[in-house]
């Protein structure tokens, strides 16, 4: 009886030993081939679409904007900042004049709905949270 729990102790500690070899080795052949190395090109472009920042979508004159987002129009820029003190906080740009330079701009929740003018654009706040604003262009005229 102790022979034979002696081999099958023996058996299983080969086996043991034999799987732990063999898992490393089979991990380092598997990173070696073609196969794994396109997959792990393509697992990096998808993971680099999705770390990057969704861009602005717009349906017709709405943008909606996340947070720290900017919308470029012919000659200036909409950034949204988010809300503070139940208004919301948007930087605005003048591109012609300078890129670097915002002009902080707080619109009370309340009045949303009022028109905001600026470098010869007309928006509306259609809706917003602290992460998104909706925004609507009313009207785009040329400034001289």
């Amino acid at each position: 009886m102790s022979s034979s729990t002696g081999g099958r102790r023996t058996f299983a500690s080969l086996f043991l030993i034999l799987t732990l070899v063999m898992i490393p080795f089979g991990l380092v052949y598997y990173t070696s081939t073609d196969f794994y190395k396109s997959r792990y090109q393509q697992w990096r472009k998808n993971n680099e679409r999705a770390s990057q920042p969704t861009q602005s979508s717009q349906i017709t004159d709405q943008f909606i904007l996340s947070r720290d987002e900017k919308l470029e129009l012919s000659k200036i820029s909409v950034e949204f900042k988010g809300i503070q003190e139940k208004n919301f906080l948007l930087n605005l740009y003048l591109l012609d004049f300078d890129r670097q330079q915002p002009f902080p701009l707080l619109v009370p929740k309340k009045e949303v709905r009022e028109p905001i003018i600026f470098g010869g654009h007309q928006f509306t706040i259609l809706s917003g949270n602290d992460r998104f604003i909706k925004l609507k262009l009313i009207d785009s005229y040329q400034t001289p």
